[in-house]
């Protein structure tokens, strides 16, 4: 990635999966200046059931649930699980 100061060199790596909790670092290195930057992250991945079971209770109707953005079915191997829901 280039900056108006530079080039910056940036790598993404996992550091820790217990259960459904995912952390990560985003590492960021500054040629110019030799600085380094990190971007911590915790993700926690649900089950379908879990963010539908989430939808529902905040008042939410589920219309449809896509596999990908490109609106493919839902199945073992999908990506995204993408939720289209309606205020009920």
């Amino acid at each position: 990635m280039a900056t108006s100061d530079g080039t910056v060199d940036t790598w993404w790596q996992v550091v820790d999966v217990t259960g459904d909790v995912v952390r990560t670092q985003i590492n960021y290195h500054f040629t110019s200046t030799g600085e380094d930057l990190i971007s911590t992250n915790e993700l926690r991945f649900r089950s379908q059931d879990e963010l539908a079971q989430s939808l529902h209770d905040a008042g939410f109707s589920i219309e449809r649930i896509y596999g990908d953005w490109d609106r493919s079915a839902v199945g073992p191997q999908s990506p995204e699980l993408i939720f289209v829901a309606v205020r009920e």
